[in-house]
């Protein structure tokens, strides 16, 4: 007895290859969110390492601030990182100075992309600063004063800070002044606090509300809150 095999009809087909799409775009979705999420972990790995960097200078140095200009901020700590010399790759993608959510930036310098909370520098508005103002001893509060966070890259010889004023924030043209807080793919940044914890805000513009920034109810910027 003759068997007659029967093939696909081409709706079959057509539905099979449309299940495969939709598979694989899920697929395509869960892998993107887990990247993100990988280099988020990364990106807060990377500002603990260096907000401790940022402490033991500060230990060393009489509880005075690492400068941000004229030297950048990375040079002054580089020091206090492990394996923080240029050349070696600290700077590179994966180093401990670049966040891996910004890997868009690589190509323009080697250079930061974390900036120090300016009003650590005083709020001078748009005059230069070339010695911390506050001492790691004056902070009235470290678990509630921002340390520093991402930040946009600026050049390799700028000055790397992030200041409430400028959230979300944007590069300004040329070698000074205070940059605003850099965000990821998804719109998140990371800050990390004086007593080293770091916390994703997924909206990061909630720090340039007024309740948050310097002087404000809810200050979370001043070092020195009670003045």
């Amino acid at each position: 007895m003759k068997i007659r095999r029967r093939g696909f009809t081409l709706i079959e087909l057509l539905a099979v290859i449309a299940v495969i799409g939709i598979l694989v775009g899920i697929l395509i979705s869960v892998i993107g969110r887990s990247r993100r999420a990988a280099d988020n972990v990364k990106c807060a790995s990377n500002l603990r390492q260096l907000a401790s960097a940022v402490l033991l200078y500060t230990q060393d140095h009489n509880n005075q601030f690492p400068a941000s200009a004229p030297t950048p901020l990375a040079v002054s700590i580089e020091d206090y990182v492990a394996s923080g010399k240029r050349g070696d790759g600290t700077y590179d993608p994966g180093g401990v100075f670049i966040c891996p959510a910004r890997l868009d930036m690589i190509g323009h310098s080697k250079s930061c992309l974390y900036g120090v909370n300016y009003y650590i520098y005083g709020d001078k508005h748009g005059q230069s600063v070339r010695e911390p103002l506050v001492r790691f001893s004056q902070v009235d509060e470290p678990p509630r004063t921002i340390l520093m966070g991402d930040c946009h890259l600026y050049g390799k010889s700028a000055y790397k800070t992030i200041q409430s004023e400028n959230l979300p924030g944007i590069s300004r043209g040329g070698d000074f002044g205070p940059s605003g807080v850099s965000v990821h793919g998804n719109g998140a940044a990371n800050i990390c606090f004086m007593d080293g914890h770091v916390e994703t805000f997924e909206d990061v513009s909630v720090l340039a509300q007024a309740k948050y920034r310097n002087k404000g109810p809810e200050d979370l910027w001043s070092p020195r809150k009670s003045n």
